[in-house]
């Protein structure tokens, strides 16, 4: 069943079939109750449901346990799976996506062997890039690794922020600066870090939303093995965007279908009454500008990034056209929970608290409102996003920007 298939309709139904009959039930309702090691044990478990088919990484070839799809079967995949509204896998982004796009591309073929088969089958990835002096610009990192010739490997020095779920992890992609000779891009190597090693802390960081999966990592004479690097000396950034381009691609269908799942509720609910104290639910309400306006521009991004998918198929290489999706699709998230927190009123907020450990679709408007504003900063910055889309999309010359 995890073999590519040429009718694509046909591989649809089974998709939409499989993930009617194996979403667990009122998940929604279940998870936010259960403590830090329940919600653990239930990603796992939802994870082995999703390996049984090769849903849970259906770009990683059979070889080392992932689903072998084609490309456009991924699509269907990611689009059905938030179609049916069943679970992301928020805890095993890292090892789902960015470890192996960046193994299967630079790593060595003992790396591969020893680290993506078991990555993708539940072990937990971090991501080692963005530090607080360096903000948005990575090739600003500070964080050093110094190659020691007595200790066949490098002394890692220096820390990171905002890295997803690294008190859980026993891994980490990381990016550390190996020389300071010119351009700062060129001194930055990409390392795999052993989160066991002597010299590593990790310090939750408490969110508006009570989540904390967000941590500082500090690396104080951490040692890694010359193993462990990927890649040369200097190939970090070049290495780097193998990783982030995980986020791009079939993975941006299933954010598109999610919203547009959002987007669809809030209509439902303000055609039913199903909103709080808000500005009311009248239902004619369901059809005022705001609303259609935001079901015109979800059409429009759908069909976006399927425009997006049909240039990568094309060329074989990522699309630019992936920053407007990124960029598009954040202000549309915030838009949609944004316009239905309004709706449900205080009353509602007050009855019911900001739910911790879920997803951006929790199913409470108010804490999915919280969480959207994370989407223009996650996976590249709505901001730097714009850059990207006025060099390469729009061709615009620097001077031009004020």
């Amino acid at each position: 069943m995890t073999e590519p298939h040429a009718d694509d309709a046909q591989f649809r139904k089974h998709v939409r079939r499989w993930f009617a009959e194996n979403t667990p039930a009122n998940w929604r309702a279940a998870t936010p109750a259960l403590d830090e090691a329940g919600k653990l044990e239930w990603q796992r478990d939802w994870l082995r449901t999703l390996s049984g088919v090769g849903f849970h990484a259906p770009h990683v070839p059979k070889e080392f346990g992932g689903g072998g799809y084609d490309l456009m079967s991924r699509a269907i995949i990611y689009e059905e799976w938030a179609r049916a509204e069943a679970p992301a896998l928020l805890l095993y982004s890292v090892s789902l996506h960015h470890m192996p796009s960046t193994l299967l591309n630079a790593g060595t073929q003992e790396q591969k062997d020893k680290y993506v088969r078991d990555g993708i089958s539940g072990i937990v990835w971090c991501q080692g890039f963005s530090e607080s002096e360096a903000g948005s610009d990575l090739a600003a990192l500070r964080t050093t690794a110094v190659y020691s010739t007595e200790r066949g490997g490098y002394v890692v020095n220096g820390r990171k922020i905002w890295s997803s779920h690294a008190a859980h992890a026993s891994y980490c992609l990381l990016l550390a600066r190996t020389s300071s000779d010119g351009p700062k891009q060129q001194g930055i190597t990409y390392f795999i870090a052993d989160m066991s090693s002597p010299g590593i802390a990790t310090h939750p960081i408490v969110q508006s939303t009570g989540d904390k999966e967000f941590c500082e990592v500090t690396f104080d004479d951490v040692f890694i093995p010359e193993a462990d690097r990927i890649g040369a000396e200097g190939q970090g950034w070049q290495i780097a965007q193998s990783t982030l381009s995980a986020e791009r691609g079939p993975l941006a269908l299933e954010i598109v279908e999610r919203i547009d799942v959002a987007r669809r509720g809030l209509r439902r609910e303000l055609r039913d009454g199903g909103l709080g104290g808000g500005f009311g639910t009248d239902p004619a309400r369901a059809d005022d500008d705001a609303v259609v306006a935001m079901s015109a521009r979800s059409l429009a991004l759908s069909c976006m990034a399927h425009d997006m998918i049909g240039t990568i198929l094309t060329s074989g290489r990522p699309s630019s056209l992936s920053s407007v999706v990124k960029v598009a699709s954040s202000d549309l998230m915030r838009a949609v929970v944004d316009h239905a927190s309004l709706y449900d009123g205080v009353e509602s907020m007050v009855a019911h608290p900001l739910i911790p450990g879920t997803s951006w679709f929790s199913g409470h408007w108010f804490t999915d409102f919280i969480h959207s504003w994370a989407w223009s900063i996650g996976a590249g910055s709505n901001e730097i996003q714009r850059n990207i889309i006025a060099d390469r999309v729009l061709g615009m010359p620097r001077t031009a920007r004020a």
